[in-house]
Order: structure tokens, then sequence, then C-alpha cells
């Protein structure tokens, strides 16, 4: 009982947390070819409702859209997860025994994260494929809701920063559809109706990416990627700072 209440607790913070994510003043909006349809679905935040496989879903008088939402990175992934969110992870600790030996209070420090193309594509195809074999699973679990389902994935670039490449000798913020790669694995997922994809840029602003999924839109963005082929991300190195106040909480909880 307390596994199945632990759980839908999360579906909820799933929610929320899309929703302050969405809605925070920072928020860029782009829709990529002939895809205002899914922008305009998302646009109606009241209608979201938490659920389990898929995380959350809209319903409409003619339909529900289920949303299933992952992440990746352009970090290297290893059979123990994102090694920096890894090395985060051994930071903080490293951090709260300083505070509590030496009572220091304030960390600032430099994290080299190593992002790399490959990394970006191989975590991108991993976790996209690892959805998309779930999706008779989500579409059979909202049809007790409304017969008529559409499924959209939400995907979400959390690298630090985001991630931007050097095109005609200008940096460029660079997104999953720029990559030909990306574009053919999203080719095969032909039951998903709908993307959007999350990253974030500087001044942590939030991009929201909506792609709808057609043959011809998939087609008009596999053409324009041709130009970053063999383009190599920049490095997003980054300084992570740490306060005592963090550590406090975390003793309490």
């Amino acid at each position: 009982m307390r596994n199945k209440l632990k759980e839908k607790l999360n579906f909820v913070k799933e929610l929320k947390d899309f929703k302050r994510e969405f809605e925070l003043f920072n928020v860029k909006n782009i829709v990529l070819e002939e895809s205002e349809e899914i922008l305009n679905n998302i646009l109606h935040i009241d209608k979201f409702n938490p659920f389990e496989k898929p995380d959350m879903y809209l319903l409409f008088d003619d339909c529900v859209i289920g949303i299933e939402q992952f992440e990746f990175s352009a970090y290297e992934t290893t059979k123990n997860g994102n090694l920096i969110k890894i090395k985060e992870n051994q930071i903080r600790k490293d951090n709260l025994e300083l505070y509590r030996k030496n009572n220091q209070y304030y960390f600032e420090t430099h994290i080299e994260t190593g992002v790399k193309i490959i990394q970006y594509e191989n975590n991108f195809e991993k976790v996209l494929l690892k959805h998309y074999n779930n999706i008779k699973i989500y579409k059979e679990n909202l049809e007790k809701i409304n017969s008529n389902v559409k499924i959209y994935f939400l995907i979400k670039d959390v690298t630090v920063g985001g991630n931007d490449i050097i095109y005609n000798g200008n940096p460029l913020f660079y997104n999953p559809t720029m990559n030909k790669k990306n574009i053919e694995l999203l080719k095969k997922c032909k039951n998903v109706d709908g993307y959007i994809f999350q990253c974030s840029a500087i001044y942590n602003q939030n991009v929201f990416f909506y792609l709808k999924n057609t043959e011809e839109n998939l087609n008009k963005l596999y053409e324009e990627s041709n130009k970053y082929i063999g383009l190599e991300l920049n490095e997003s190195n980054y300084s992570k700072i740490e306060s005592y106040s963090n550590f406090e909480e975390e003793e309490n909880e």
C-alpha cells in the first residue's frame, strides 16, 4: 500500500514539475514545420491529469492525449547511470562531510562534462526505443478513458545549459531534430503522434520544440539536418554551487 501511494505521489509530482517548467516566465516555444496542433493542445494546461503509463494525459471531448516523458543528455552513460549525476552526488557527499567537519558552508565546484555527439545520439536512441516499446500499453490504458487515443512523447535534454555547435563560425543552439540519426529513429516510431523536446539554454531558459509526427515534417527536418553532419558539440563544463542550507534541509528529511 505504501509503495502504491509513493508511486501515485510521484506521478503527481511529475505533472507538477512539467506545469511549473512550462509556465515559467523564461520559456520559449518553437513550432517545427507544420506542428501548431501539438502546441495548441499542450496550451490546455488545465486539462492535464497525472497517470501511470503514460505519465499524464490531456482529456478532450473527442480524444485523450497521453504524454510519456523521459530524459537524456550528451554525457557518458554506463550501466550505473549518467556519469555526471554520479559525479554530482559524490561532490554533494564530499561537501557535506566538509561542512560537518570544518563548518564550511559554501562550495563552488567546477565540473568537466565531456559532452560528445556520439553520447548524445546513443543516449537518445536508448531512451526513445525503451519507451516506444511500451506504446501498446500506453494506448490500452488510455482506451479505458476514451477510445480515440493519441500519444505524445515529452523528451528532455538535461545536459546542463543545453547543447550547441559551431556552424559557419557561430555558436548555434542544438536540439534533437538537428541530428540525422535522431530523425531516422523518429521515422521508425510511427505510432507516436507528436513530440515535445524540452531543452535548457543560456540563462536557464526553457526551450520547447513541438513536432507533429508526419512523414512530410520528418522528411523536411531530415534534409535540413544534412548541414550539421560531422559537427561536434561544444564543451559545456559548468560550476556547481552548494550551500550549507541545502544540507541542513536534507538532514532533516
